[in-house]
This record gives structure tokens, sequence and C-alpha cells, in this order.
């Protein structure tokens, strides 16, 4: 028994030492090709393969078919959903590729598993809710107009009109933006569309009522915020930075905003606002999710859409479109019923 369990401690400890040298590899072979969020994503889901592995004594790499066949089914009875469990496999080839192995998840019995599962667990999509333009409005108003309410202010009225995922918007620097007389057009360095960063350009135009034009937003919230020391022409000050919890503001540490701080900030402002959209339906994709919504609603061209988006593909997008048309010239609508 003493035996065994030093086997399997020597095993674990094999493992363990295997994993930091892969994540050392992963790192510096991936810094490129992946966004940070996903890079510590796969990481992350790579240290829990590894530790399962280690506790059933198999080898996490290469790993066989076999393993991965029943970590699959340990995910499903754990109750991740057939998305989760695609990304963890994911994780897994990545971190195979990246050694020099050949992908497990290409194996005939992976596929065959994956399809099972899938057709078990559902693949229905459960997205956040859109916020449309006159939740919007309720939001803005509910932001008070001290020094952290038109921070958050410009937050979600920028992430809305600019269609930003919340890395978006964390990511921006004061020098990203330029102020022009048809709007403000601002620069986004790289994103999850863009991993090459090659860059891309979006233009806010101004909003045609005061509440929620994010132009006017972004300068008060600059105007407000040099005064406490974030100096725009710096090179690379973060637009959005963090502010004390409590007592008076006298300099903005700069410290960014993260991705995970833009959610909770749209998930307050929707809750101060009395927005009949239950709090786990609400997130900063809600901001994005919105735009689209209501310019398909609005009856914008597909094409316009999807360039203030920067959708690759119109898979996704199309996914809103559809949601939005649900009700417009619907069959069962004036049947005298």
């Amino acid at each position: 028994m003493k035996k065994h369990a030093e086997k399997a401690m020597t095993q674990t400890q094999r493992a363990a030492a295997e994993l930091r040298e892969l994540s050392g590899l992963t790192k510096e072979a991936i810094e490129g090709l992946l966004s940070p969020n996903t890079r510590r994503a796969y990481l992350s889901t790579w240290r829990d393969f590894v530790a399962w592995c280690a506790a059933l004594q198999l080898a996490p790499l290469p790993a066989s078919s076999e393993t991965i066949v029943a970590y699959v089914a340990n995910l499903a009875r754990e109750g991740l959903r057939a998305s989760s469990i695609d990304r963890a496999l994911a994780a897994i080839a990545t971190v195979h590729k990246v050694a020099g192995h050949e992908s497990p998840r290409r194996a005939t019995i992976v596929q065959l598993a994956r399809k099972a599962w899938r057709r078990k667990l559902g693949t229905a999509k459960r997205g956040k809710a859109p916020i449309l333009a006159l939740q919007l409005r309720a939001m803005s108003d509910a932001a008070g107009t001290d020094l952290r309410g038109k921070r958050d202010r410009a937050i979600v009225l920028l992430a809305w009109h600019g269609a930003f995922r919340r890395s978006e918007v964390s990511a921006l620097n004061a020098c990203d933006l330029r102020f022009e007389p048809e709007g403000l057009t601002v620069t986004l360095r790289r994103s999850k569309s863009d991993q090459e960063s090659e860059g891309a350009r979006v233009g806010i135009p101004y909003g045609g009522h005061l509440a929620t034009c994010a132009v006017r937003a972004v300068q008060s919230w600059i105007e407000a915020a040099s005064a406490y020391g974030l100096a725009p022409e710096a090179p690379s000050p973060p637009l959005f930075v963090t502010l004390p919890g409590r007592g008076r503001v006298r300099k903005l540490g700069g410290e960014r905003l993260d991705g995970k701080d833009i959610g909770r900030i749209v998930q307050r402002l929707a809750l101060r606002a009395g927005l009949d959209i239950p709090r786990g339906d609400v997130g900063a994709h809600s901001l994005r999710a919105g735009l689209v919504t209501q310019a398909a609603r609005a009856g914008k061209p597909i094409q316009s859409i999807l360039k203030q988006t920067r959708h690759r593909t119109l898979a996704v997008l199309l996914d809103y479109i559809r949601d939005a048309d649900l009700y417009r010239d619907n069959a069962a609508a004036g049947l005298g019923t």
C-alpha cells in the first residue's frame, strides 16, 4: 500500500514538473497566437486535466484517445455544458500541438464521444440578454453625476455604440481616441477577432439624445478625470481606471479596469436602473448584443452592422438578427385571435 502511494506521488510530482515546463513552453509558443484571456483559460484547463490524470495514474502528454474519452465523460458528469467541453478539448489539443504531438481530438473515438455528449447535453446557446436603447438610457440616468458616475456612463455608452467586447473596452488607452466633427474615432490595437494585431478603427457618431450620447459621455469623463491626474496626451494611460471604494478621490492611480470590472459595472447600473432582466442574464456582452439587436430592428443593413461589430463571419451576427426579427411581420399576428 505504501509503495503504491509512493508510486502515485512520484507520478503526480512528475506530472506537476511536466506541467510547469509545458506551461512555460505553451505560454512562449502561443504568446502571439491567442489572446491573454484565452491563454489563461487554456493553461487553467490543462492544469485541471493533468491533476485528473495524476489521480488516475494516466499519462496527460501524450494522452491516449481512451483517456480523452474518459475525461470528456467526467466533465459531462460534473455538469459542464457541451460548449465548455469543446473548450477543454481545444485547450488539450493546443498543448499537444505545441509539444509536438498529434492532437488527440482527431481520433475517431474522441470525435464520436464528443458528438454523443453534444446530443445528450444539447448545444443551445444561452447568451446575455440584449440591452436596448430605452434600457440604455435608464442605465445612463442611473449612473449619477459624480466622478464614478461619469466613468460608468462613458463605459456603457461607448461599449454599446461601438459594439465593443469588455476586453476591448478594458484595453483602451486615452491616446486611442480621436474626437472629430462627426463624432469619435476609436482605434482598437487588438481584439478577439484580430489576433494578428492589425488594428481596427470604429466610428462613434454623436447621439441624438444627450443622455445616451457616447461621444459627450467620454468627453465628460476625460475632462473630469484630467483634473485628478489622467493625462490623455501621454503615450499609454488607460482610459478607464479604478476609483477608491470610499472616500474622496485625490489622484487617480492609473490602475486599469479589467474585463470583469466592466461586467460588474454593467450589472450594477442595470440593477440600479431597475431593468426587467434577470441579473444572471445581464453582462458586458448585453451591450454588444443590444447594439446589434437595436440596429436590426431599425432596419440597418447587415453590412453596416457587420462593419460596427467587426464579426469575421455572418453566423454569429445572424443569430442576433433572427432574434430581432421574431415579431416583425409575424405570421401569427393580426389573425383575429
